[in-house]
């Protein structure tokens, strides 16, 4: 009984059409298996599709001279994205930013990207550093290339931000490559010296956030270790604008931080877009999320 139900008895049994009955299954099983990979293309397509880069806030994007991170706003799908590239401060790295919820949810807020830079061994290279591991300025030019190819990011919609050393980075940039980003918004850190003689033209929009009680970064700079010192924010604006001029200027309102009292002074916007403003504070040594978003609404159409 066995062998004529599932042996080759079963022959025995067949339809008498069973040629037409199995062309027919034929064509319904590929136009089902159709449906299903059309189905499956839609489903991956509508996945966030953030996941397909391969990093992200919780996972290094890898570059030759080091790494980065990104967190993309949740409304990115389907168009191009400005960013906020986000610099560190000493002894930090870029899973400490992505950690600071009030930064990524002002980046939400705005629908950019933020992006977390990483200082080789937690510190930045440049010009007047105390510690030099790696060419900074070749490495960001990395990340601003990985970015971009990367990820829809528009390369001319790009605020650098900083704090404390990072901010010192974000002078640097400044003043070597103005054009580099769409603005520059460093707090609570400036020039080292030997500071720049002089900086490259145009002039960038730069908005410079710092605090009074500042005593690890003061505004009048300090001596770190012997032959060791940071500028003054003061001599910094000298050399970066020369011939801009800060004259008293409306405070800023800072989304965030309602009740920090700003005192301001702002150079006059330039025909090409570029502007100084610097901002103080009666606080000492801490970013300010605000500060990011307010420095994006100054970036020129």
């Amino acid at each position: 009984m066995g062998r004529r139900l599932f042996g080759e008895g079963t022959e025995h049994h067949r339809p008498r059409n069973a040629g037409v009955d199995s062309a027919r299954v034929a064509r319904r099983a590929a136009g089902t298996m159709r449906r299903l990979c059309a189905g499956l293309i839609i489903l991956l397509a509508s996945l966030p599709w953030r996941a397909s880069f391969g990093c992200g806030a919780t996972s290094d994007c890898l570059v030759t001279e080091g790494s980065y991170r990104i967190r993309l706003p949740t409304n990115a799908s389907g168009r191009q994205l400005g960013a906020v590239i986000y610099f560190h401060g000493w002894q930090q790295a870029a899973e400490d930013v992505m950690s600071d919820a009030s930064l990524a949810a002002t980046a939400e807020r705005l629908g950019i990207a933020l992006v977390a830079l990483n200082g080789e061994q937690k510190t930045w290279s440049f010009p007047s550093s105390p510690t030099h591991h790696r060419d900074d300025f070749e490495y960001v030019h990395a990340v601003v290339d990985d970015l971009v190819e990367r990820f829809p990011i528009d390369r001319k919609r790009l605020l650098g931000a900083g704090f404390s050393q990072g901010a010192s980075m974000i002078w640097y940039l400044a003043c070597r490559e103005p054009r580099l980003f769409a603005a520059f918004a460093p707090m609570s850190g400036a020039f080292w010296l030997p500071a720049p003689n002089q900086c490259a033209a145009p002039l960038p929009v730069l908005l410079h956030l710092h605090g009074l009680a500042d005593k690890t970064v003061p505004v009048e700079g300090r001596e770190v270790a012997p032959g060791i010192r940071q500028d003054s924010v003061r001599d910094s604006f000298s050399i970066l604008g020369k011939t801009a001029v800060l004259h008293a200027a409306e405070p800023a309102r800072l989304t965030g931080s309602e009740d920090l009292h700003l005192v301001c002074r702002r150079s006059t916007r330039r025909a090409d877009g570029g502007v100084l403003e610097l901002c103080l504070h009666a606080g000492g040594h801490f970013p300010i999320a605000g500060w990011v978003e307010h420095a994006w609404r100054a970036i020129p159409n």
